[in-house]
């Protein structure tokens, strides 16, 4: 088919080919948060932790409704006193999952933001087996925008989640220490 072509048609097709990888290395470009944690305990109980709404309040919200179905709640509420739409992430939803492997949320972003509030963001973890009593949580956070306010959202989390997911160790492990 490649001699049918004419000179004109061969160069439109490399320009939308040159075109489609510069695409999708820009996008690859867009700025994304990364930050992992290897935690002491079998990913069936990191999975669950994760998971439920028990989990998550054992170490993360004040009150969380979980959802694990596609288009289920991921509702996390740091501060259940707040108004309604303040809460934490108040729109946050299961966007898919493969069981005890990988969890893939809409995220919100701080209620103090309120120009980029509205919009959810991207979360993925992975819950990486090492050994039956080792798992390696992999955390990525994308979906930012190209401002000024979206820098300070992830100037935040760039912060925040490798102290989340700190802080999610030292309270798991400590928990399954004391229940032995």
């Amino acid at each position: 088919m490649t001699a049918f072509l004419t000179k004109s048609s061969k160069l439109t097709a490399l320009t939308l080919t040159a075109l489609a990888c510069a695409t999708s290395a820009q996008a690859q470009l867009r700025p994304m948060i990364y930050a992992e944690e290897t935690i002491d305990l079998p990913r069936s109980e990191v999975w669950q932790d994760w998971t439920t709404s028990e989990g998550i309040e054992s170490f993360f919200g004040e009150e969380a409704i979980i959802e694990m179905q596609p288009g289920g709640k991921y509702f996390i509420s740091f501060d259940p006193s707040a108004e309604e739409g303040s809460k934490g992430n108040d729109y946050g939803q299961v966007l898919g999952y493969h069981y005890e492997q990988m969890l893939h949320v809409t995220w919100s972003m701080p209620p103090y933001m309120p120009k980029i509030r509205p919009h959810l963001t991207s979360l993925q973890i992975e819950f990486q087996r090492v050994d039956d009593d080792t798992t390696k949580l992999r955390l990525f956070h994308t979906g930012f925008g190209d401002t000024d306010a979206w820098d300070e959202g992830i100037e935040y989390f760039d912060r925040i989640w490798p102290a989340v997911l700190n802080l999610y160790k030292e309270t798991a492990e400590a928990e399954a220490e004391d229940a032995e």
